[in-house]
C-alpha cells in the first residue's frame, strides 16, 4: 500500500522492537498466580519471583537489539570510506543536508570546524566502543552506556528532524537500566539480596559492615575499569594534531585538528574479532540469569518451609503445585523465547565483512533459517544509518589545500532540492491568447511552496519531529537520483495538474485558495515542471565561513571579525536562511492529458487524472472483502477521531499499567516474607 513511503529504516526498526517487546518483554506472558491464604505466602513469594524475573529475561533482547542498531550504523560509516567521515568533516555539511533540518540547524552549522570534527570523533565513540557496554552484564556499564545514547539521541533531536527514531531509540535504552536478578542478588538491591541466615545461636554469619564494604571496594574497581575502558576507546579511536608555527590566538584555532585512528581495515578486524563472540556471550548471560534465578526462587521455597509448617490441607498443596508448575512453564517459555530472538536478530551482524559470512560458527544455519523468515515480515532487520554524506559540493576551481582548516580541503555544501513550478491561469484567458495570435504569450512560472522541506530560501527550518512528513522526505530522496527512478513523482506532478484536493493540501499553499460564490477552490493549474537547485545555508562572517569558495556570507567584508559581533550573529535569527543556484531541468514541462504521461503513469502502476475527494473514498479502489480493504477501512476510522482522543486514551493506557506494576509491587512486599520486616525492625 504505502510503497517508498514507509521503506524507511526507523519503520523496520519500530516493527523489529514491536516484536520484540510483544513477544519477549510483554508483561502478559507471565502468569502471576497469587494465594489468598496467609499460610501460602511462601507459594506467593515464589511466584513473584519467577515472574519479576521473568521480565527481567526480556530485557536481554532488547539491549542487543539496541547493540546492533548503533553497532552497526558506527562501522558502516568507516567501512564505507567516504571522506566526510574518514576525514570527521560529515557535520560540516550535515546540518544543512539532512532531510528536514530544525530551527537550530542554521545556528549550529556555523559552529567552529574542530569542534564539529570533534562532534563526529565522539559521534564514532558513543556508536562503536560505547556500544559494547549496552550488552554488558554489569549494570553500572550498562547505565553509562545508555546515557551516553541517550545524549547522543538528544543532541540529533534539537539539531534535526528523525520523527519517531530518536525517541525509540531513548525507550531501547531503557531496559539498560533494569537490574538482573543475579547482578541484584550480588547487590543486595531487595529482600532476596545478601540474607541474614541465622544459625542454631541466632548469630549472622555475614555482617551488613562486611557487605557494605565489599560492595564500595565492587563500585569503585568497577567504575575504575570502565573509565579506563572509554579512555582506551578515545585513544584508539582518535588523535589531536596540532601544527602551529605562530604563537597567536587564531594561528592555534587555524593550527589544531582531530583525525580518525581507525581505518576501515581496523574496523573489519574489530568485526571479525568481536562479532562471533559477543552474540554467544550475550546469550551465556541470559542462561547465567535465567539459571540462577530459577534455582534461587526453590532455594527461597525450601528456606521458608524449614522455618514455619504448611499448615494447608492436600488439596491446598495441590492447587499450591499447581500454580507453581503453571508459572514454571511461562517462565520456561518466555526464557526459550527470548534465547531464539536473541540468536535470529544477530545474524545481520555476520553480514558486515566478507570473512565472517565465508567463516560461519556452527549451528548459525538455523538461526538464518529463521531470520530469513522474519526478514520477509521485517520483523528481523540490519541496520546502516548514513553510511554515506549526500550534498557534498565540487569546487570546479583550482583549491589549494592551504586555504581549507588544518590542512583540509574546504567543505562545500551542495544540497540538492526539487522545485515545483506552476504556471496559473484558467480557460477564458488562453482563449483570448488563441484568438489574438499577434500576441506572444509567456509563461508566467509560479513556485510551490511545501510545509517542511526547504524551498523560500527566507523561509526558517520548522520543527516537526516527532512527526515524519512523509511526502518531505521523500522529496529528498528524489532529488538525489532521477525522476525515472521515482515514478511516484510524476505522479504527484499529475494529480497536482489534476487539483486533487488531498494532494494540494499536503502543499503549503493556503493563499490559492480564492472565493468563488462563497465557495474556496484552487486556481487552475495549466503547466507544471520540476527544476533542481543546490542550496546550502548563509554563513556568518567567519574566517572559516571565508575560507570556503561560494558560500553567501551574510554582510559581506564589511562586518567586524570579532568575538562580540560573532556571538551577535550567532544567537539570532538570520533574514535569509539559504543562498541557491540552479542546476538543471528535474522533469519536463507536464500539461494535462498528455498521452505520455498516462502511458509512463499506467507502467508503473499508477492512474492519471484519477482524483479521490474524499477520505473515506480511498479504500474503493482495493477489492471488496479483502484484507487490504479491511485495514484500510480500520485505519480510516482511527484517523477520523480526533487526535487529542488519541492522546487521552494513551495516557490512559500508561498511567493504568504504571499503577498496576505499582500496585502489585507494594502489595509483594506487603505479603512477601514477615519474618524479614521483623529482622529488618530488630536490627
Amino acid at each position: 500500500i504505502s510503497g517508498v513511503f514507509y521503506s524507511f529504516q526507523w519503520d523496520i526498526l519500530l516493527l523489529e522492537t514491536g516484536f520484540l517487546t510483544a513477544l519477549c518483554y510483554a508483561p502478559w506472558l507471565t502468569l502471576r498466580l497469587h494465594s489468598s491464604s496467609s499460610s501460602q505466602n511462601h507459594d506467593h513469594q515464589q511466584h513473584h519471583l519467577l515472574s519479576s524475573s521473568s521480565t527481567t529475561l526480556g530485557t536481554h533482547p532488547i539491549r542487543l537489539l539496541l547493540f546492533k542498531l548503533m553497532f552497526m550504523s558506527g562501522v558502516v560509516k568507516i567501512q564505507s570510506n567516504c571522506p566526510t567521515w574518514s576525514n570527521l568533516t560529515a557535520l560540516e555539511y550535515h546540518f544543512a543536508t539532512q532531510c528536514l533540518p530544525s530551527p537550530l540547524s542554521w545556528h549550529v552549522h556555523q559552529m567552529h570546524p574542530f569542534i564539529l570534527r570533534l562532534g563526529v570523533a565522539i559521534t564514532f565513540i558513543i556508536e562503536i566502543p560505547v556500544a559494547f557496554l549496552l550488552v554488558s552484564p554489569i549494570r553500572s556499564w550498562r547505565i553509562v552506556g545508555a546515557y551516553m545514547q541517550i545524549l547522543l539521541q538528544i543532541l540529533i533531536i534539537v539539531t534535526g528532524n528523525y520523527n519517531f527514531f530518536n525517541v525509540l531509540t531513548i525507550l531501547l535504552c531503557l531496559p539498560c537500566f533494569v537490574d538482573d536478578y543475579y547482578y541484584r542478588e550480588i547487590e543486595g538491591g531487595n529482600d532476596m539480596g545478601v540474607k541474614h541466615i541465622e544459625n542454631d545461636r541466632g548469630e549472622t554469619r555475614k555482617s551488613w559492615q562486611q557487605v557494605i564494604q565489599w560492595g564500595k571496594i565492587q563500585k569503585v574497581i568497577k567504575h575504575t575499569a570502565c573509565v579506563v575502558f572509554l579512555l582506551w576507546s578515545c585513544h584508539s579511536m582518535i588523535q589531536f594534531d596540532y601544527n602551529n608555527t605562530t604563537s597567536n590566538a587564531k594561528g592555534f584555532w587555524r593550527a589544531i585538528n582531530v583525525r580518525l585512528k581507525m581505518t576501515k581495515s581496523d574496523c573489519d578486524d574489530l568485526i571479525n574479532q568481536s562479532v562471533p563472540f559477543l552474540p554467544p556471550l550475550a546469550m551465556f548471560f541470559l542462561v547465567v540469569n535465567a539459571t540462577h534465578c530459577f534455582f534461587s526462587s526453590f532455594w527461597y521455597d525450601r528456606q521458608q518451609k524449614n522455618r514455619k509448617s504448611n499448615k494447608g490441607n492436600n488439596k491446598t498443596r495441590w492447587i499450591s503445585h499447581a500454580k507453581i508448575s503453571i508459572t514454571i512453564l511461562s517462565y520456561l517459555f518466555r526464557f526459550a523465547t527470548c534465547l531464539l530472538c536473541m540468536g535470529v536478530l544477530s545474524v545481520p551482524l555476520i553480514t558486515l565483512t566478507p570473512e565472517l559470512q565465508s567463516n560461519q560458527q556452527p549451528g548459525l544455519d538455523f538461526f538464518i533459517r529463521q531470520w530469513s523468515v522474519g526478514r520477509s515480515y521485517r520483523i528481523f532487520n540490519g541496520y546502516g544509518l548514513f553510511r554515506r554524506m549526500t550534498g557534498v559540493g565540487q569546487y570546479r576551481g583550482a583549491i589549494s589545500s592551504s586555504i581549507g582548516w588544518a590542512g583540509l580541503h574546504p567543505s562545500i555544501v551542495a544540497r540538492p532540492e526539487i522545485i515545483l513550478e506552476t504556471v496559473l491561469g484558467d480557460d477564458e484567458s488562453d482563449s483570448n491568447h488563441m484568438k489574438d495570435s499577434t500576441v506572444v504569450k509567456v509563461d508566467e512560472w509560479r513556485e510551490l511552496n511545501f510545509r517542511w522541506k526547504p524551498g523560500n530560501v527566507h523561509e526558517k527550518p520548522r520543527q516537526v519531529a516527532p512527526h515524519q512528513p512523509r511526502l518531505d522526505w521523500q522529496m529528498w530522496f528524489a532529488a538525489l537520483g532521477q525522476y525515472q527512478h521515482n515514478p511516484w513523482l510524476i505522479h504527484l506532478m499529475d494529480k497536482i495538474l489534476n487539483e486533487c484536493r488531498p494532494v494540494l493540501n499536503l502543499l503549503d499553499e493556503d493563499e490559492w485558495m480564492s472565493s468563488d460564490s462563497g465557495v474556496e477552490r484552487p486556481q487552475q493549474i495549466r503547466k507544471i515542471r520540476a527544476r533542481l537547485f543546490n542550496y546550502d545555508f548563509t554563513r556568518i562572517d567567519t574566517e572559516w565561513s571565508r575560507s570556503i569558495p561560494g558560500v553567501d556570507i551574510l554582510g559581506g567584508d564589511a562586518k567586524a571579525d570579532s568575538d562580540n559581533a560573532l556571538l551577535k550573529d550567532f544567537f539570532s535569527w538570520p533574514d535569509q536562511y539559504w543562498s541557491r543556484s540552479f542546476q538543471r531541468e528535474y522533469v519536463p514541462i507536464l500539461e494535462r492529458g498528455n498521452p505520455s504521461v498516462i502511458r509512463y503513469l499506467s507502467a508503473s502502476g499508477y492512474k492519471s487524472g484519477k482524483c479521490i475527494d474524499q477520505w473515506s473514498q480511498r479504500c474503493d479502489v482495493f477489492e471488496a472483502a479483502s484484507n487490504v480493504r479491511v485495514l484500510c477501512n480500520m485505519s480510516s476510522w482511527i484517523r477520523d477521531q480526533y487526535i487529542s482522543c488519541n492522546v487521552v486514551a494513551f495516557l490512559i493506557i500508561i498511567s493504568i499499567a504504571f499503577i498496576r506494576a505499582k500496585t502489585t509491587e507494594h502489595g509483594t512486599l506487603r505479603k512477601g516474607d514477615g519474618n524479614l520486616g521483623d529482622k529488618v525492625k530488630n536490627e
